[in-house]
């Protein structure tokens, strides 16, 4: 995922069009060209859980 956006209460992300299999990796596809157009609006809430799940891996702050 790649933040577009925020607001005050949410975060709008484009996501990446692969997918792997494991951390490491993520420099893989970690490309500008790998990013869709199309921009989806979680909640902070959302982002929040979506870490404690595992579903997010690492936030990278550049």
């Amino acid at each position: 995922m790649k933040l577009q956006k925020i607001t005050s209460d949410s975060l709008y992300l484009s996501l990446n069009d692969y997918e792997i299999s494991k951390k490491s990796r993520l420099y893989k596809i970690d490309k500008s060209e790998n990013y869709s157009d199309v921009t989806y609006g979680y909640s902070k809430s959302e982002i929040s859980q979506m870490q404690k799940d595992g579903i997010i891996l690492e936030i990278n702050r550049d």
